[in-house]
């Protein structure tokens, strides 16, 4: 991530493949995906869904 920071990104747009229609297991799923891209990207990095 850094080396993108300092190209000028803050940011990266994630896909969301899951929901609210997916039900609490979509979101038990979604919560994971972005906690752990959060560990890979860190806490400065905006994650920005689709």
């Amino acid at each position: 991530m850094d080396a993108w920071r300092n190209r000028g990104f803050l940011g990266v747009k994630i896909a969301a493949p899951w929901g609210v229609e997916s039900g609490r297991d979509g979101i038990k799923k979604m919560e994971k995906l972005i906690a752990k891209l959060r560990g890979d990207l860190g806490d400065l990095a905006a994650l920005l869904p689709k």
